[in-house]
């Protein structure tokens, strides 16, 4: 009996499209290596006995795994009581000599790649750091996308830009006397700088960027404080709440002393553009910026949209544009990007050419 086995499963057991079933099977027991997903006894029993029943049609969707998989996982995903997945997560590092996954794993992978070639790699081994889901009939894009979350699936349609302003750098130089290194709350600073660097959601990256910014100017306020406050207690106290009461105002300052005008200037003028472009996002920023700002200079304008954005992520509602709801936001976030992360590596002391 001929049975017709999908082409990336043939070529890695090394036999035709068309092969007698018996020959398939005794080919399958006598394999030494792993080969797909068959790295034990009970992986190839499962495979033999589905060959009666190809081509299937299980709907499995094999994706990359944004974060690492530590250990086998085999979860089953229900629905008011009603089962919609079955979902393996394949560890990023594992031995299949030393210990073979659990059964329920093993069954579902054979199906898996007897459904889709995504599961191994081009030397026909299985691939590791991802999840695979086997989906039933109907069950809804609402209920998958949670479910892909559940296993560290980034959603889809989320930017998976990776590109940073400094990428094409050919030389990046640090000196040691540098805030990112010399600095007190250094370990803070390089940790924030690093989730920007890494981060993939624009508003998370925005957001560790201006707390770099953020932890400038408040360290300002407070050196000023404590400059002034044996010798003037109560105005240095006064001076410093004013101070808080206007952050705008402290940004500002932050970016004059530390000549990083230049970026705010290009943030002024791409919101410009956005806003000539219609998108909704940096047309609601630039009206609650004029709300409560009267800055002429374009690079006050630059720091009082780049507060605002902030604001819109952190604390959206009756204070602010909710971000969430205003289309064009991660197109604008995308924009502004490269001049603050620009910004923050020169407030850090970090020079690239």
């Amino acid at each position: 009996m001929q049975i017709q086995l999908p082409p990336h499963v043939a070529r890695a057991l090394g036999v035709n499209d068309n092969h007698e079933r018996d020959l398939v099977i005794k080919g399958v027991q006598l394999l030494d290596h792993e080969v797909g997903p068959l790295f034990s006894d009970g992986a190839k029993a499962v495979f033999n006995s589905l060959l009666d029943s190809l081509p299937l049609t299980a709907s499995v969707e094999v994706v990359d795994c944004s974060t690492e998989i530590a250990n086998w996982r085999y979860r089953i995903i229900e629905c008011d009581g009603v089962l919609c997945a079955r979902v393996v997560e394949v560890p990023f590092t594992w031995d299949a000599s030393r210990k073979a996954p659990p059964t329920d794993v093993e069954s579902l992978l054979v199906q898996a790649w007897l459904s889709s070639d995504r599961i191994t790699d081009e030397k026909d081994c299985l691939r590791k750091n991802i999840v695979v889901f086997e989906w039933l009939p109907k069950v809804p894009e609402a209920t998958k996308s949670v479910t892909r979350a559940l296993s560290g699936v980034v959603p889809r349609g989320s930017s998976n830009q990776t590109t940073r302003s400094w990428s094409d750098a050919g030389l990046v130089a640090l000196k040691t006397t540098s805030r990112l290194l010399q600095h007190n709350d250094g370990e803070l600073l390089r940790r924030l700088f690093g989730e920007s660097a890494t981060e993939q959601a624009p508003r998370w990256r925005f957001l560790s960027l201006y707390r770099i910014l953020e932890h400038g100017y408040l360290e300002n306020v407070f050196k000023d404080l404590a400059s002034r406050f044996f010798s003037e207690p109560k105005e240095s106290l006064d001076s410093a709440t004013n101070a808080l009461k206007s952050e705008v105002e402290q940004f500002v300052r932050l970016v004059d002393l530390n000549s990083l005008k230049s970026h705010f200037e290009e943030i002024c003028r791409i919101n410009d553009s956005l806003t000539a472009s219609g998108n909704q996002f940096a047309i609601l920023l630039e009206r609650e910026a004029k709300k409560r700002s009267t800055y002429q200079e374009a690079f006050k304008r630059g720091v009082a949209l780049c507060y605002q954005t902030r604001c819109s992520i952190v604390h959206a509602g009756s204070h602010s544009v909710v971000f969430d709801k205003s289309p064009g936001g991660d197109t604008a976030l995308l924009a502004f990007l490269p001049e603050m992360e620009k910004a923050a590596a020169q407030f850090l002391g970090i020079q690239t050419s």
